[in-house]
């Protein structure tokens, strides 16, 4: 008996986790067969429906019927093929013959004992390890753990005896009881009747043909009995296991949703959610993410939550969201977020989705020079709820810098500083990134005006870093710039002056100096040098 468990959708992200049997991989590498499972196959048959409500113990021929079924059952369809009421009468009149020759033996012990011998003898020709299918085992003999527990159970019941099924972490057999007490049958040998007491002769015989180990009564914890419906079910469980090793997770699906409806119990649910599970990841894995997300909503729409298929979706999700990205199709990509919201609920990809989108557009507006329309992108963006508040601030801050960083480039001083005066009305820059602005527009414009006047050009300098203080004052940067410019301003007339004064005009220094101190009645340089002349 196989024992496989869900793929995890983190093989899209992260690689494959496998659940393994037999040192044997769970998944094939090779081509898909996925095969969308459509609406129809996500409810059970008719059949299943009705084999769900009969009670254990069922009857011999209801249990062979069932049989049958679990191993006839089309896997693309749920539809059992055109000769199964055939088969049926066979291996019921081959089970009630072999009976026959059974209910002579007055001991129980003696009668399960004869029934595994029979079986050997008459049916049971080769062992292999996947072949589960009663209808196989009837047409050429070859059986495994779990077909052979089945036929055994079958012929135990039909000769009067009571007979339930053994399941291990990997294996299967029957358990017979009998006027001895209860007792293991390991189905797969003809020396297998009561292994406890028959170690000498079964047990490398055993080793030998299957390769498992026996797990006497005494180890609870590594075996558990199982009723009638149960043991069938492992039927559908080693065809899964099958069609999933082929990757063909649609058919192992259909199967899945049988086993289930036959079963219901709490370990089918967990099972068949799993194999919807590995029917997305495979929808995934071939970047088939929109299949998946419907392929989900309508298993969770039949079979309600579970966090496996929360998982799945989530992993679609990100794929579409990141396929949209990668396109930079994010008005499309938002819009399927918004919709995915109102029917899934928040997840943390679309946070995520909402920074790349609001980030990306911006910094595209910004690349292709349109900077007031990214910040108006950002203002309705924000307005609408797109994103978190604190991704905004640094968003805007960019966009402002960008754009003034290009007006002072290219335009005049009156320009730049319009437009820094408007970012600092809306606060888009904190007070060091306002002064950093007005620093480099109004340094940039303060030596322009020095070389293009070698007279006025430092005082006019100094204007504009008083225009600067105006947006911003109390500036210690710009107040430092407004006093440099002065201070190179004075230099210059003070030099202007000891060049007439050495040249003997007196009078023309004395004007230079006051006209000096007409634009700059602080500078204690030219306040000195005047009253020198006086």
């Amino acid at each position: 008996m196989k024992a496989i468990g869900p793929w995890s959708i983190r093989r899209v992200q992260l690689g494959a986790v496998f659940f393994l049997f037999c040192a044997a991989s769970l998944f094939a590498q090779g081509g898909e067969s996925l095969s969308q499972a459509p609406g129809m196959a996500l409810r059970p048959s008719p059949l299943a429906i009705e084999a769900s409500v009969l009670a254990e113990p069922l009857a011999t021929e209801d249990y062979l019927s069932l049989a049958l079924w679990a191993s006839m059952l089309g896997e693309k369809n749920a539809q059992l093929p055109p000769d199964f009421e055939r088969v049926e009468d066979e291996l019921e009149n081959f089970i009630q013959g072999q009976a026959l020759f059974l209910f002579d033996i007055e001991s129980p012990y003696e009668r399960a004992k004869q029934a595994l011998v029979l079986l050997h003898r008459a049916l049971f020709r080769r062992y292999i390890i996947d072949q589960t299918r009663i209808d196989l085992v009837l047409e050429n003999g070859s059986y495994n753990c779990v077909s052979s527990a089945v036929v055994y159970v079958a012929l135990a019941k039909a000769a009067g005896l009571a007979a339930w099924g053994v399941q291990t972490p990997d294996h299967a057999f029957a358990m017979v009881r009998t006027e001895r007490g209860d007792i293991d049958v390991e189905t797969t040998n003809i020396l297998g009747f009561d292994p406890g007491n028959n170690r000498e002769e079964f047990v490398d015989s055993f080793g030998q043909l299957t390769g498992y180990a026996y797990v006497p009564p005494e180890q609870y914890g590594k075996r558990s009995r199982i009723g009638e419906k149960a043991l069938i079910g492992l039927i559908f469980h080693n065809r899964i296991s099958t069609l999933e090793h082929k990757r063909d997770f649609g058919s192992a699906l259909v199967l899945a949703v049988e086993r289930n409806a036959l079963e219901a119990s709490d370990q089918t649910r967990v099972f068949l959610v799993e194999r919807a599970s590995n029917l997305a990841a495979g929808f995934i894995t071939a970047g088939r993410n929109q299949e998946a997300l419907s392929f989900l909503s309508e298993f969770e729409n039949v079979y309600g939550q579970a966090k496996l298929i929360e998982e799945a979706r989530s992993v679609s999700i990100q794929n579409i969201l990141a396929e949209y990205g990668r396109k930079g199709n994010f008005t499309e990509g938002l819009a399927f977020a918004r919709e995915a919201r109102g029917r899934y609920g928040e997840l943390k990809i679309f946070f995520e989705f909402d920074s790349m989108a609001l980030n990306n557009q911006a910094v595209e507006l910004i690349r292709r020079g349109r900077y007031r329309e990214s910040l108006e992108f950002l203002d309705k963006a924000e307005a609408e709820g797109l994103s978190k508040p604190q991704e905004y601030p640094a968003l805007r801050e960019n966009a402002a810098l960008a754009w003034v960083d290009a007006t002072i480039r290219s335009s005049d001083f009156s320009a730049s500083l319009e437009l820094i005066a408007e970012i600092a009305t809306k606060k888009y820059l904190d007070a060091r990134k306002l002064e950093m602005t007005l620093q480099k527009a109004a340094g940039q414009e303060a030596n322009r005006l020095a070389r293009a006047d070698p007279i006025l050009g430092w005082y006019s300098a100094s204007l504009a870093f008083e225009r600067a203080l105006a947006i911003l004052p109390g500036s210690a940067e710009l107040a430092k710039g407004l006093s440099s410019s002065l201070d190179n301003y004075a230099r210059v007339t003070y030099n202007r002056f000891a060049q007439a004064f050495n040249a003997g005009e007196k009078e023309k220094a004395r004007a230079i100096l006051k006209e000096g101190l007409t634009r700059f009645p602080q500078s204690q340089l030219l306040k000195k040098e005047l009253a020198g002349l006086d």
